[in-house]
């Protein structure tokens, strides 16, 4: 199964983005899935960077199942724009899913599920458990790292997450525009470098 998440990962990968899902696509996924340790998540002796997904209004549906061993490093110490299983969502949704055992770090704004969100982003029903460290630069939350105008429903977070120059937060790291609903954020633990 990892191989099917990694394959639409790496489907219609460019320099700047990984996969690219756009408006009227459904990407549904109907077990749970596990990386660790396949080439295409990594672990922290062996990093590599995830491409994660950009998703340009598509939805996806996690149906209750979870993503585990999703490890963003940069081997090279360099900093990446935005990371997260998805890297950059611009509208769309993103339902039921949840993020254990994973590891997000070295990026600008960083989040177990989003890098950003922007133009009415939709998440629901989704979680982020305290197997999940999150470190960003500017931006670092449990679920995003960065809201930039949408809705967040029913979500929980108990990620441990920091940030070296901004703002950490259990749930987003920043948000803007964005009407959050029966939302927990109860992180291991938040630092501010």
């Amino acid at each position: 199964m990892p191989e099917t998440l990694a394959w639409v990962a790496y489907k219609g990968t460019t320099e700047q983005y990984g996969s690219i899902l756009t408006s009227g696509k459904v990407l549904n996924i109907a077990n749970d899935i596990d990386l660790t340790g396949v080439d295409y998540g990594g672990t922290e002796a062996a990093p590599l960077r995830w491409p994660g997904f950009f998703s340009l209004g598509a939805e996806i549906n996690g149906n209750g199942h979870t993503v585990r061993g999703v490890n963003v490093y940069q081997a090279d110490g360099t900093s990446t724009y935005n990371a997260g299983l998805i890297t950059t969502m611009e509208g769309g949704s993103l339902k039921g899913l949840t993020i254990a055992d994973s590891s997000i770090k070295d990026a600008d704004k960083a989040g177990a599920l989003v890098g950003m969100t922007s133009l009415g982003a939709a998440i629901e029903r989704c979680s982020v458990g305290k197997s999940v460290t999150v470190s960003g630069e500017s931006y670092a939350g449990g679920l995003i790292g960065y809201e930039g105008s949408g809705t967040v429903t029913d979500c929980l977070s108990r990620a441990s997450v920091s940030s070296s120059k901004g703002c950490p937060g259990g749930i987003v790291g920043k948000a803007s525009k964005t009407k959050f609903s029966n939302c927990l954020g109860a992180p291991t633990a938040l630092v501010k470098g």
